[in-house]
């Protein structure tokens, strides 16, 4: 990741807070419960302060976006109070979403020992204090994107915050792969980062932002035209996904809005086990947005009918558990080629994505994407018997029986992921 990505990335953690007016309110049921029962869909970079109109936020809940990300004033922790926490989430509560808070007290005191010295809990406490009997509030935001060095730290508030605040959960974005391994991750290899921030930190939801394929961050610049996902992209998802599953990590990635292949980099990382989704950025903090000072633009509305798909999918995807992930046609990076015999499907056509996927019960599932961000592919998934197939409808997450055969053959539009139930 180079510096401009990094301070953009790192001032976008300064903007985080959280909300309500401060009465005491009775204490939630457990969001860790709602976070296993539910594909959390956010964003970075809200909608400023001083922008609380009803509308903005019922904009974000139409958009199908489960979760709301703190408002975007600057890059100052001094410009997020208390006060205007406390707003961000009556607002979230009004229109009836889930809201991620940060707050000086949490991310920087993990950064700053000098400004924070002594015992924790003073700080967390007092955090705590302030936004845990809040009904909109999911969790604390406790860092983003940090280095190796300050995986103690971090593990240290998230089994303190989990101790005194049990039904909240505690997220931390990493870096992605591009990141310098000196200076930023602070490892040999990613990988190793990756180890050791799971092994250390015991959070309820962790992930990474990865914009491989965006093209302009230019300062003062309009948004660049975004491309198709480079290698870069499905490496950190080879190596993400298999370490993941090893830590029992729920796990999410921040992605870049752009309306010609938002579509293929969420069906990618949902085929990868991902469980969450957030874009980067909502407002128009950055090039990248969804609005541009409360009008919908139209990586919006790409957004807002993905996001709809992805919810009817999701009630059938947290079930699951990814056992592998294949490619088939172009491989590219890291990733592994469909193998050949077996009980494994085999997939011809073009380039695309092979998931395999299980339920509790043993059944066994199959998704597969469409690599192709702007071409229609049509894809033969062949079987080495005859089965039954059923697909996830993306409108409401209901079964379509597909009949039986040992051969189907569909179209996929460009970038799309499909869900199929296998029944032998």
């Amino acid at each position: 990741m180079n510096q401009h990505i990094h301070r953009i990335c790192l001032a976008t953690v300064l903007v985080f807070a959280a909300s309500g007016d401060g009465k005491a309110q009775e204490t939630p049921a457990s969001t860790k419960d709602w976070l296993k029962n539910n594909l959390i869909i956010s964003y970075w970079c809200g909608p400023p302060s001083a922008r609380t109109e009803e509308l903005l936020y019922q904009n974000i809940k139409d958009g199908g976006f489960n979760a709301a990300m703190p408002y975007h004033d600057g890059t100052k922790l001094t410009d997020f109070t208390k006060e205007k926490n406390l707003k961000y989430l009556d607002m979230c509560q009004k229109v009836g979403i889930k809201a991620l808070v940060a707050d000086p007290r949490i991310w920087e005191m993990v950064r700053d020992k000098e400004k924070y010295p002594g015992p924790i809990g003073q700080y967390l406490d007092a955090a705590i204090a302030d936004y845990a009997s809040h009904p909109a509030l999911l969790g604390y935001i406790v860092d983003d994107e940090p280095g190796a060095s300050l995986f103690p730290r971090i593990a240290e508030t998230v089994e303190y915050l989990r101790k005194k605040d049990p039904t909240h959960i505690t997220y931390i974005n990493l870096l992605p792969t591009y990141a310098s391994v000196h200076q930023q991750l602070q490892t040999a290899t990613y990988q190793e980062y990756v180890e050791k921030f799971l092994s250390t930190v015991k959070c309820d939801l962790s992930g990474y932002d990865n914009y491989n394929g965006f093209k302009e961050w230019n300062e003062g610049s309009d948004k660049g035209k975004g491309l198709p996902p480079g290698p870069d992209f499905y490496n950190n998802l080879e190596i993400f996904r298999p370490i993941a599953a090893k830590h029992h990590q729920t796990w999410a990635v921040c992605i870049h809005p752009d309306a010609n292949d938002t579509r293929l980099r969420v069906m990618a990382c949902l085929a990868y086990g991902a469980r969450g989704i957030f874009y980067f950025t909502y407002w128009n903090a950055w090039p990248a947005f969804l609005v541009n000072d409360g009008a919908p633009t139209p990586e919006y509305e790409v957004a807002k009918k993905l996001n709809q798909e992805i919810g009817a999918l999701s009630k059938v995807l947290l079930g699951l558990e990814c056992e592998a992930v294949y490619h088939v046609g172009e491989i590219t990076g890291s990733c592994q080629p469909l193998p050949s015999g077996g009980s494994i499907p085999k997939v011809e056509g073009g380039n695309a994505i092979v998931s395999l996927f299980k339920d509790a019960a043993g059944a066994r599932y199959l998704m597969v994407v469409n690599k192709e961000n702007a071409k229609v592919q049509t894809l033969t998934i062949a079987f080495d018997a005859p089965v039954s197939l059923k697909e996830v409808s993306h409108s409401d997450g209901s079964f379509a029986d597909l009949g039986k055969s040992s051969s189907f053959q569909f179209p996929f539009e460009g970038g799309d992921g499909r869900l199929f139930k296998i029944i032998k």
